[in-house]
């Protein structure tokens, strides 16, 4: 199969439903927008292939058609299996909380945030994305996946890059205790 962000973005959106600004359990994009903003900070890959890919997520997501426990690896945090979690994350806060992008970048470099990110452990009993579950990475990519939807003109408070920040300046990020 060719590997597409558009076929990606149909099928995720069609097998995982879309978001509606809270934690879910399988909702992964508010909409075909909001997932091709995401999709374009990924690598290519190749189908089926496992790490931080749009081929990985894109077969993730056409076996969520008929098994949602798939969702969470097709999702942008690639829940394990498309990549390592801190990999994924640093890569889109890093591409996406830019200065270009009107955000005022939480982490200095990659490797900041790499290093931040290792501070969180990840909540195997909660939801993917929970912005109460402080000191979680679940939190982080919460307000991640919040601060995605910005560019695909959702309305959605455009201060969500400050909150990934551990400590941004005077004000802590969301979700650090």
């Amino acid at each position: 199969m060719t590997v597409s962000c558009t076929d990606y973005c149909t099928t995720i959106l069609q097998a995982c439903g879309q978001a509606d600004g809270g934690p879910t359990n399988t909702n992964q994009f508010y909409d075909q927008t909001n997932c091709m903003n995401t999709c374009s900070l990924w690598s290519k890959g190749a189908y089926g292939d496992m790490g931080d890919s749009v081929g990985c997520r894109q077969a993730k997501a056409h076996a969520a058609l008929t098994d949602q426990t798939q969702c969470e690896a097709a999702g942008p945090g690639g829940g394990g299996v498309c990549g390592m979690r801190c990999d994924d994350y640093c890569t889109m806060v890093m591409g996406h909380c830019t200065v270009a992008n009107g955000a005022d970048p939480p982490y200095a470099s990659e490797a900041d945030c790499m290093s931040a990110c290792m501070g969180y452990s990840y909540d195997t009993s909660g939801l993917d994305y929970d912005p109460n579950a402080i000191s979680h990475l679940n939190c982080l990519d919460y307000h991640l996946r919040e601060s995605l939807s910005d560019l695909a003109g959702q309305g959605i408070d455009g201060g969500h890059c400050d909150d990934l920040s551990i400590d941004g300046g005077t004000t802590r990020g969301a979700c650090h205790p």
